[in-house]
């Protein structure tokens, strides 16, 4: 019996994957990572611009109904060098623009209705609901960095 870490471990790779079709089919800015690691600071998934080399966005991932911890978020957020954070408990994934090291809530997209992972990894329904589900956190993401390289430089 696998677990409970094993289970997010593989939520963590079937959204990588999901991730990962979906930037190459819809031909998104960007480049997702596993488990990058910056400093001590190891968030569970990194979205980068396609050309960048610092992070665009870190995405932490917990378990349906938990939440993380947003005290540690700033400090993650700086020491990735990212500008924005994304906490998912599968039902829920919150956006968040670091600040002057302060998580600023910027939407929340409401996620899968799912009690645990293993329902939400055996279900073919839930998989495919967990996929329109990262296309829309990618096109948050698109126009965050749309408006981002509009800004005028300082």
């Amino acid at each position: 019996m696998a677990s409970a870490k094993d289970t997010e471990r593989t939520f963590q790779g079937e959204l990588y994957k999901l991730l990962s079709e979906i930037i190459e089919e819809k031909k998104y800015p960007f480049q997702v990572r596993q488990e990058q690691k910056y400093g001590d600071y190891t968030p569970d998934l990194s979205l980068y611009p396609k050309e960048g080399t610092r992070p665009f966005a870190i995405w932490e991932l917990k378990q349906p109904g938990l939440k993380e911890d947003l005290s540690r978020l700033p400090d993650a957020a700086a020491s990735a060098g990212a500008s924005y954070a994304l906490t998912s408990n599968v039902r829920e994934t919150i956006l968040y623009r670091i600040y002057r090291r302060q998580p600023m809530h910027l939407k929340t997209l409401r996620g899968i209705p799912v009690a645990d992972l293993k329902t939400l990894l055996s279900s073919p329904e839930h998989m495919e609901m967990l996929k329109r589900h990262a296309e829309e956190v990618l096109k948050e993401l698109n126009l965050l960095l749309d408006k981002d390289s509009d800004a005028p430089s300082s």
